[in-house]
């Protein structure tokens, strides 16, 4: 009797199995994102819409971020159009590769099929994995080809060989395309090399410096602008004039990825130091990532401000460590980690059930406040398009302009024209995007605008006098006339308008333009 064959065919069952019921869930979880986007109730971000007006001027490269994200918009709008789901459709499919690369990446570490099985719906149902269905972010692209990347460590790890750093050079190449830290996944492949000798070979140097080719195209762009996202880069990750938020950082952790699905990979990694002489090298590899990751953002968030999203890319392959504890080292963590998913989708069920709570008021004012709502930034904005045709804003003659880069991409979205609007720096902020792309100086002269102004607050009726004034003195230079001719509610909470926008038409702009800003 071959006992291998045995084995062999028991395992590859085991594995079609829990492929299929993993396959079931994610497709059940991409039909709730596709329903939740479709409904537009939890409109576009800022960030998402600027990320849409890139989209529809596509290049090489952007102020902020590498090109990826745009591509991906704008293959997603030529599918679905330029709709909310246009803009969010990919976003669903690279939440469900990345679940599926989770699975496979375990699989490639000779995990049973069962920890692969948990690994993924660790991932899936966690708030990272939820939320991360139906927003487009740059984050997805990346933690998709880190995943990626990480599958020929683990599987040479596991076979004590050298690994593909062909693969891991292009997966890394891809990833960079989205946002530049996927370079530091070299980081722990270097320092695992010193340790076991089978991961080094000349191929990794080669392979380092053939996955610098993902910064070709920035280069290309901003070798004709100056350098901006460089500039930009620097200055964000070397300031320290923020003010620092390691408590807020460190607790965020446990609401991303979830309470329970935190301090299992707490204690896991604690057991994995324990145990590190005689562990799988592979949850050696996991364990160093997830630590180098999370280690350096809790540092700088004791001299900085770090936002919460910045370190989510320690989690796909804690994943494997989280369900390896659960599964293995603790007695009833199956039952843990059927809690862990529970309370994931409950986390998640209350922050999508926010904004309808405060709508219809469900609950008091003083229990759910507009500041509690996860998705403030997003709300509201479908209500503009309806204000423009109020005001008999005139495609062809009239055009929008804010003094916010966000605000002025959404009205790009949201406004009539679905095309890019304009930027008027009359607050002096710093460069963003719109600062390379042609002026209102450029292409309106002697034409008739609207301005919009927007803001949250605890009862915006309260402040529109005050503002009207601030931007009638603001704008008077450049304009021949200007009137306030619509006052928007945008989101109304317990009967209160709580963000609101208000409408100016300003008549024959003269040209000229506020001081231009130095700051990146």
């Amino acid at each position: 009797m071959n006992f291998t064959n045995i084995k062999a065919s028991i395992n590859s069952k085991s594995q079609s199995k829990y492929l299929l019921l993993l396959s079931l869930l994610l497709t059940l979880k991409a039909i709730w994102a596709i329903v939740e986007i479709s409904t537009g109730y939890i409109g576009l971000d800022p960030d998402e819409a600027q990320y849409w007006t890139w989209s529809q001027n596509l290049a090489f490269g952007f102020y902020s971020k590498p090109p990826g994200i745009a591509w991906q918009i704008w293959l997603g709008c030529k599918l679905f159009g330029n709709t909310e789901l246009g803009v969010r459709s990919f976003a669903v499919l690279i939440s469900t590769l990345t679940s599926l690369a989770v699975y496979f990446g375990a699989w490639r570490a000779n995990f049973s099929a069962r920890i692969a099985f948990w690994a993924a719906i660790i991932f899936t149902f966690s708030p990272i994995g939820m939320l991360g269905a139906f927003a487009a972010t740059t984050d997805g692209g990346f933690i998709l080809f880190w995943t990626l990347a990480t599958y020929p460590i683990l599987e040479a790890l596991e076979k004590d060989e050298a690994p593909n750093y062909l693969l891991v050079s292009l997966f890394i190449l891809c990833g960079a395309l989205f946002k530049w830290p996927i370079y530091l996944l070299w980081v722990p492949i270097i320092v695992m090399s010193l340790y076991y000798k089978s991961l080094y070979n000349k191929a990794l140097w080669s392979g380092m410096a053939l996955s610098l080719m993902g910064l070709l195209p920035s280069i290309v762009w901003n070798s004709a602008h100056n350098w901006p996202t460089f500039r930009h880069a620097f200055i964000q990750t070397t300031t320290t004039a923020s003010k620092s938020n390691f408590w807020e950082f460190f607790g965020a952790q446990f609401a991303v990825l979830s309470p329970i699905f935190f301090i299992m990979l707490m204690l896991g990694l604690l057991e994995i130091l324990r145990l590190r002489k005689t562990v799988k090298k592979s949850l050696v590899f996991c364990t160093l990532t997830t630590t180098l990751i999370l280690g350096a953002f809790l540092a700088l968030s004791s001299t900085k401000k770090i936002q919460a999203n910045w370190a989510l890319y320690a989690y796909p392959t804690s994943t494997y460590i989280i369900a390896w504890y659960g599964l293995e080292k603790i007695n009833q963590g199956i039952k843990w980690l059927y809690r862990g998913v529970a309370l994931s989708l409950f986390m998640v069920f209350i922050l999508v059930s926010i904004p309808f709570i405060q709508k219809y008021s469900f609950l008091p004012e003083k229990l759910t406040p507009f500041s509690i709502n996860p998705f403030r930034r997003s709300m509201g904005w479908q209500q503009l398009k309806t204000a423009f045709n109020e005001v008999e804003y005139n495609c062809s003659e009239n055009f929008l302009f804010s003094d916010s880069y966000q605000l002025t991409s959404l009205l790009s979205f949201y406004g009539p024209d679905l095309k890019r609007q304009y930027f008027f720096n009359t607050n002096n902020r710093r460069k963003n995007q719109f600062c390379f792309w042609p002026t209102m100086a450029d292409e309106k002269l002697g034409k008739t605008g609207y301005y919009v102004w927007t803001k949250k607050s605890k009862d915006f009726v309260q402040d529109v006098d005050n503002e009207v004034n601030v931007v009638n003195s603001k704008l008077a230079p450049y304009f021949e006339h200007i009137e306030l001719v619509k006052t928007v509610p945008l989101y109304t909470v317990h009967n209160k308008v709580v963000k609101g926008a208000l409408i100016f038409k300003c008549k024959n702009y003269n040209g000229k333009i506020p001081k231009e800003s130095t700051d990146y």
